[in-house]
């Protein structure tokens, strides 16, 4: 498929997959890098909210913050490929078809031995919306299938006006994706999803990018967990990309847009 043919797919299917975006070397040195990072930091993690299935993570390794890891993760966070692919999607619709969007989530998740999988659900926290507000992008850095937590779409989902049932994991029109490393899932965030469950134990780490319209609130608040050596090593482009330059004003003297015209500093 060239790429208009995948932009059509992915706007009138909820989902896409870009098969061997990446070699094999490189895949393999995030997947060390991820092991690496979730042994160091998952002791220090918050508890997550347990009245939330989504948000027990008991049963799986995760990384949060890519952006600020060990690693060369702009090499995937600011991907020409997928931006030239999702940009007009998030843009549709906005005011000259121009508005921004930005990456409000990056982290990685391997489920273990014995996970369950997800429930099905959507990302966009709006089911059935016109235009897509949010598309992911699934980086496999291991092959994924039906054994080892491969994740599953529900087809002709993105425009439903109501959620996936509370708990339900199984559906007869589900499709499993199967991936190797290398490959990238793109979906809409209305698409009715989830992780599969790990049957094997086999490891499947895939890195989870999460691309937003510009005022959609982002999951950890980038403008105060990023340092500055982090923020100097970054393009302007790069710093857009992380929210840097939609930090609304703290009141009507410091500024009145809501948009700055620069990337602002962090607020370590």
């Amino acid at each position: 498929m060239n790429k208009d043919e995948i932009i059509k797919n992915l706007s009138e299917n909820g989902f896409v997959i870009l098969r061997s975006v990446l070699p094999q070397s490189e895949c393999s040195n995030y997947v060390s890098t991820l092991e690496k990072i979730y042994e160091n930091e998952h002791h220090m993690y918050a508890n997550a909210n347990t009245e939330s299935v989504l948000a027990n993570k008991s049963n799986e390794k995760v990384v949060y913050n890519l952006h600020n890891k060990e690693g060369d993760w702009m090499r995937i966070l600011d991907h020409s490929i997928v931006h030239e692919i999702i940009g007009p999607l998030l843009r549709q619709g906005s005011y000259r078809d121009s508005e921004p969007f930005y990456l409000y989530n990056s982290s990685a998740r391997t489920p273990l031995l014995g996970n369950p999988g997800q429930q099905i659900h959507v990302d966009s926290n709006l089911p059935g919306i016109n235009y897509p507000m949010m598309i992911n992008a699934l980086w496999y850095f291991e092959d994924a299938d039906a054994l080892n937590g491969g994740t599953v779409v529900i087809p002709n989902t993105i425009h439903v006006t109501e959620f996936a049932e509370d708990g339900k994991s199984d559906y007869e029109s589900k499709i499993v994706i199967e991936a190797k490393a290398g490959d990238v899932l793109l979906f809409n965030g209305n698409l009715w999803h989830g992780g599969g469950p790990n049957i094997d134990g086999r490891s499947r780490w895939a890195a989870v990018l999460g691309y937003a319209r510009w005022f959609i609130k982002p999951s950890f608040d980038t403008i105060r967990n990023t340092s500055r050596d982090t923020y100097d090593k970054m393009t302007e482009r790069q710093r857009k990309l992380l929210g840097f330059d939609l930090n609304p004003p703290k009141n009507e003297y410091e500024r009145i847009n809501r948009r700055s015209n620069h990337p602002e500093l962090p607020r370590v």
